[in-house]
């Protein structure tokens, strides 16, 4: 059996795409470590349990589309949704000597400028990833704060250098 103390938290599964059993989730990892590891294992019951990563896709900048071997179905995949991904910390490193430098990562975006359609609607400050959906906090200049889901149509672009988030978000989603 895994001791927690092995394994490091790498992600989290957001929800199911497709029929086929894939899964969306937000991964702290490159591709290129995702790729390496044996295995990555999700809480069951209170158990660490491992499973085998079938397929893998990018689906964005900061997701990955995931296909876990033994999981053919949209019921399947179901179970998964809400749950945490970890992986063998020997697995994953510290960072300090591998590729990772060049990873981007949610919390990497906290102080950029947020622009909607042309305009600037305030400083990101936090994000919340305690469900499924994955939101994005934006402060204004007179303080009110307003969350965004955090999905990939919505990204139009990230300028690390500027750090300047450019959004195309749905009409109505800054009045709620």
């Amino acid at each position: 059996m895994i001791a927690r103390s092995e394994l490091c938290r790498i992600g989290v599964f957001l929800k199911t795409h497709g029929v086929k059993g894939e899964l969306n989730a937000v991964v702290d990892v490159p591709d290129s470590v995702l790729e390496g590891l044996r295995c990555i294992f999700v809480e069951i019951e209170g158990l660490m349990v491992p499973f085998f990563i079938g397929t893998l896709r990018p689906r964005g900048p900061h997701s990955e589309l995931i296909g876990l071997d033994g999981v053919d179905s949209e019921p399947e995949a179901r179970e998964f949704a809400g749950k945490e991904i970890y992986a063998l910390a020997n697995e994953v490193g510290t960072g300090d000597d591998d590729d990772d430098a060049d990873g981007f990562y949610l919390s990497d975006l906290e102080g950029f400028t947020a622009v909607a359609d042309g305009r600037e609607i305030g400083k990101v400050t936090d994000f919340d990833d305690s469900t499924a959906n994955v939101l994005m906090y934006v402060e204004d200049l007179d303080g009110s704060r307003t969350a965004i889901p955090v999905a990939d149509e919505f990204f139009s672009n990230v300028d690390a250098e500027n750090k300047i988030i450019y959004l195309t978000l749905p009409e109505g989603l800054l009045d709620i």
